[in-house]
């Protein structure tokens, strides 16, 4: 194999593995946006007393 596609496939292999990294952080993100918002509609509820359908 000549070393300039030894150094294509490195590349793509380190694209592939910070958009993996990539999405995996905005995953985070997102699950941390959705369980705060659960929280918050769980103390809102119990604040106001009003039980949710």
């Amino acid at each position: 194999m000549p070393s300039g596609t030894t150094a294509k496939y490195r590349y793509l292999k380190n694209s592939l593995y910070l958009c993996v990294v990539a999405f995996l952080f905005l995953l985070a993100i997102f699950d941390l946006f959705v369980g705060m918002s659960n929280d918050f509609v769980n103390f809102l509820n119990s604040a106001i007393n009003f039980p949710l359908p």
